[in-house]
C-alpha cells in the first residue's frame, strides 16, 4: 500500500481475484469536499530498490479521452455506504489543497488496502472495486483536466532484465496491484518506478517511447518525479503514514547529490500491454468529463478493451532500454529517508493534513501534502551543512531517526489514538 519500505504480501491474497471492467459514466466536477453519492443499477514503503535483487493540458485539436477507472457498479449499497466516510476525507483533502487549485491537478493516491477493508468491514473479495471506486472519486474531485496517479513499481529488472508492464507484480502493495489487474494498459513502461495513471495527463505519461528521460530516468531531471513535482502533485494516502509513499526523498537526494548513493545503468527490454484500441463509439448527450463544454458530437473517440486473443496479436514487439537508477551505496547506506525531524519540519511549515476518518467501523487517517513545497524543503536541507530532514543509516552510521517502515506505522498508530482516542 505503500511507495517505500512497502509491504507486497497482501498483493498476492488478492491478485487472484478478478473483477470485470464496467465503461465509465463521466460526471461533472461535484461541490468541493463532498464525495459523490454513487448510486448503483436497478439491477444490481515505496523506498525499495533495485539493490533488493542486484546487490500540460492537450490541444483539443488532438485531444485523447481520459483513462479513466471503472465505476464501482457491483458494490452493494451497504458497501458503499461504509466507503463513504474514506470518500469524503479525500475529497476534503483535495478541496482543502491550495496547490491543487490549478487549471490541471495531479493527486498521487495511495492506500493500506488491508486498513481500508478492515475500517470499513467490506469483504476482502471486493477488494477491487473498492480500489476503482477510490480512484474514480479522486478523479471526480480533480475534474475533467485532473489525472490519478497510483504507484505499481517492481524491483526485478535488474535480475529479469525484462519489464513486462502487465504481468510484472506490484511490489508496492495491493491497491497497485488491484488496479493493474483491471488496467494494465494505464501503467506506465518505467522498469523500476512504474506508475498506474488515470486521466488527462496518461497519454503524456504512458504513450511515450523508452527513449524519453520519463522511462531513461528513475531520478533526477528529466525523471517522473521532476514531472510530478512541476505539476504540483498531491501525495494523499489513505489508513499508512505518508511517509511510506514519500518515494520522491530519493528525487531530493538525487537532485542534491548526495555521498551515499550513485547513478546505476541497466539494460534490458520493456514489454508493453496490449492497449486498448481507439474506436468511435455512439455519441452520448451527456458531455464526459473529460470534455465538459465539447458538443455532443465531438465525444466521439473513446477506448474500449480488447479480447485476450486481440490483445495477444497486437502486443508490441520488446523494445530494448537503457535505464537509470540511483543505488545505495553498498557497505555505507543500508537506508534512506524522512527523518522525524523533517516530519515535525513539514508538520510545522503546515504542508501536512490530517484528516481522521472516524464514522467507519475502525478509525484510520487521511494524510496528504504537496510535493513541491517538500521537495524544495528536503533538497535545501540536503544541501546544508548539517543535514536534518532527511538521513541514512548503515553498517557504519547508526539510524537516529531516519523513519523507516516500521517506524512509520508506530507514528501512524501513535497519531491515530491520539486523534480518536
Amino acid at each position: 500500500a505503500s511507495s517505500s519500505a512497502a509491504s507486497s504480501s497482501a498483493a498476492s491474497e488478492y491478485q487472484q481475484n478478478e473483477y470485470k471492467r464496467s465503461k465509465i459514466r463521466h460526471r461533472r466536477r461535484p461541490q468541493a469536499g463532498k464525495a459523490t453519492r454513487f448510486a448503483l443499477p436497478p439491477v444490481a514503503n515505496h523506498h525499495s530498490g533495485p539493490e533488493k535483487q542486484h546487490n500540460n493540458r492537450h490541444n483539443n485539436q488532438h485531444k485523447t479521452t481520459r483513462q479513466d477507472t471503472a465505476a464501482p457498479m457491483s458494490l452493494s449499497n451497504a458497501d458503499l455506504t461504509a466507503l463513504q466516510p474514506v470518500l469524503d476525507a479525500t475529497a476534503s483533502a483535495i478541496a482543502n489543497a491550495k496547490t491543487l487549485r490549478t487549471a490541471a491537478p495531479v493527486v498521487w493516491l495511495s492506500a493500506d488496502f488491508r486498513s481500508v477493508l478492515a475500517g470499513t468491514g467490506i469483504n476482502f473479495r471486493q477488494a477491487g472495486d473498492v480500489a476503482a471506486c477510490l480512484v474514480h472519486n479522486v478523479l471526480e474531485q480533480c475534474g475533467p483536466e485532473g489525472s490519478v496517479v497510483v504507484s505499481a513499481f517492481n524491483f526485478d529488472f535488474p535480475r529479469s532484465r525484462c519489464f513486462d508492464v502487465a504481468s510484472a507484480p506490484v511490489q508496492t502493495g495491493a491497491f497497485g496491484q488491484q488496479l493493474l489487474s483491471q488496467f494494465a494498459h494505464c501503467r506506465t513502461a518505467h522498469p523500476f518506478y512504474s506508475l498506474l495513471v488515470f486521466g488527462k495527463a496518461q497519454p503524456q505519461l504512458v504513450q511515450v517511447p523508452t527513449s524519453s528521460p520519463l522511462l531513461r530516468h528513475s531520478t533526477g531531471p528529466g525523471s517522473v518525479f521532476e514531472w510530478l513535482i512541476n505539476a504540483n502533485t498531491e501525495l494523499i494516502t489513505v489508513g499508512h503514514h505518508y511517509v511510506k509513499s514519500l518515494t520522491a526523498v530519493h528525487h531530493a537526494e538525487h537532485v542534491a547529490g548526495v555521498p551515499f548513493r550513485y547513478t546505476k545503468q541497466f539494460q534490458g527490454v520493456v514489454r508493453r500491454a496490449a492497449g486498448l484500441a481507439d474506436v468511435a463509439l455512439p455519441t452520448s448527450t451527456e458531455p464526459s468529463g473529460s470534455n465538459d463544454g465539447l458538443a455532443p458530437q465531438q465525444q466521439t473517440q473513446h477506448f474500449i478493451p480488447q479480447t485476450a486473443a486481440q490483445e495477444a496479436h497486437q502486443r508490441p514487439a520488446d523494445e530494448p532500454i537503457d535505464c537509470e537508477f540511483y543505488v545505495r551505496e553498498l557497505g555505507v547506506c543500508d537506508f534512506s529517508s524522512l527523518t522525524e525531524r523533517g516530519d515535525a519540519a513539514f508538520r510545522h511549515a503546515n504542508l501536512l493534513q490530517v484528516l481522521p476518518v472516524t464514522a467507519t467501523r475502525r478509525p484510520l487517517l487521511v494524510h496528504s501534502i504537496n510535493h513541491a513545497p517538500a521537495h524544495a524543503m528536503m533538497v535545501a536541507d540536503l544541501q546544508s551543512p548539517t543535514p536534518a530532514y532527511t538521513d541514512y543509516f548503515g553498517p557504519t552510521k547508526p539510524n537516529v531517526d531516519v523513519i523507516t517502515g516500521e517506524r512509520a506505522d508506530a507514528l501512524y498508530h501513535a497519531e491515530l489514538r491520539a486523534l480518536v482516542g
